[in-house]
């Protein structure tokens, strides 16, 4: 019996991005194109960009972005111009194109953004970009590409708030096709790697991520699509951007209506419960820093409680962070809360490398090795 899935076409493989970028290399390696399709702002041409051109030993300055949605045919192929004397037509070449002339053998990368939203004319043309005949080169209208060119493509589904069309049978069977599944810890390790752990979102999704059942990350798109603000990877990362700024966090008005702004509705209120959570337990850190209090239990009070207290000794030490370590007026942090036995070792290490992005240098203090999960405290 033959399946089919309504909301969610082509119906192709659902991939992570280690697992695509590993694909890209089989589907490059056998002499076809790599097509990633998934809901928009998943990632799936900044992951071309990224981490697929360099595993395909792409430079940055050899990745080619093209996107033609809205235009027509003669923007892929070029003008035709007249020559007066022989009177032959020939064609100008958008500088968009990796041509022999301009690559040579340099290994480019070109990516067909959106591909599906292009006119149907222009994603016709492209079926000569790759030729099943062996030697023949890739081309779009009489331009010849480099020897050495990857082809990827991206595009949106039906089921995904879009009026993208179905790509052609004809381009897709040049192609490897796989749908792009972004995983929660692949965009928490992206989001340490650009200096936006710090903000009490990335700890929202870390830690509160499927409570309920609920998918606050990348959950699918309504059907019918309502036009309603949606989480996905894309918002995520401008809701962290924007959460870097204090004066937000600390304006629970403005920050409730930009995070539903960013995310929707239901994420929004749960991302601010929690933000206002770290304030609230404001007065549970003084107590522990004063002892009256222990760490609690609960792993995301523990979070709300280490962020709110890296937040007050980055005030105490701010005029010499380097001075007020040596001095221990970070001791009650890093001894008190951060090596609490009630903190366990992934969310200990968190909160060092939070704490030292937050110009607290706690990789001078005597427990450092200990704070990192690499010894016992000294």
């Amino acid at each position: 019996m033959t399946t089919t899935n309504t909301n969610q076409t082509p119906l192709a493989p659902n991939v992570s991005v280690a697992e695509a970028t590993a694909l890209s290399k089989v589907a490059f390696g056998a002499g076809r194109m790599f097509h990633i399709t998934g809901q928009g702002g998943g990632g799936k041409t900044s992951i071309f960009t990224t981490v697929i051109a360099e595993a395909n030993g792409i430079s940055p300055a050899n990745v080619r972005v093209v996107n033609l949605s809205g235009m027509g045919p003669q923007e892929l192929l070029g003008y035709g111009i007249p020559d007066s004397e022989s009177r032959d037509l020939w064609f100008s070449c958008p500088e968009i194109w990796p041509t022999q002339a301009r690559v040579g053998s340099d290994k480019v990368l070109l990516v067909l953004d959106e591909f599906s939203e292009w006119d149907p004319a222009a994603r016709s043309l492209c079926r000569s970009l790759f030729q099943p005949v062996a030697g023949d080169a890739p081309r779009i209208g009489t331009h010849v590409l480099g020897s050495n060119v990857m082809i990827g493509l991206t595009s949106n589904r039906r089921g995904d708030g879009t009026r993208s069309a179905v790509i052609e049978a004809p381009i897709v069977e040049r192609c490897m096709t796989v749908t792009l599944q972004p995983k929660l810890d692949e965009f928490l390790t992206w989001a340490v790697g650009q200096g936006v752990h710090t903000t009490p979102v990335y700890a929202f999704l870390h830690f509160t991520q499927g409570n309920g059942g609920q998918d606050h990350f990348n959950p699918k798109v309504p059907v019918p699509w309502n036009g309603a603000p949606h989480p996905c990877p894309r918002a995520w990362e401008a809701t962290m951007r924007a959460t870097l700024n204090q004066d937000l966090l600390d304006n629970p008005v403005l920050l409730g209506l930009a995070l539903q702004g960013f995310v929707g509705q239901a994420a929004g209120l749960a991302c601010q419960g929690f933000c206002q959570l770290v304030g609230n337990i404001v007065a549970t850190v003084e107590g522990i820093k004063a002892g009256t209090e222990t760490m609690p239990l609960d792993p995301s009070n523990q979070y709300a409680a280490l962020y709110a207290g890296i937040r007050m000794v980055r005030r105490e030490i701010a005029d010499d962070p380097e001075a007020g370590v040596a001095a221990g007026k970070a001791d009650w942090l890093a001894n008190k809360m951060i090596l609490s036995n009630n903190v366990g070792g992934e969310l200990r290490t968190w909160a060092y490398t939070t704490a030292t992005s937050n110009e607290i240098p706690l990789q001078q203090h005597a427990n450092r090795a200990a704070m990192q999960g690499i010894g016992a405290t000294q």
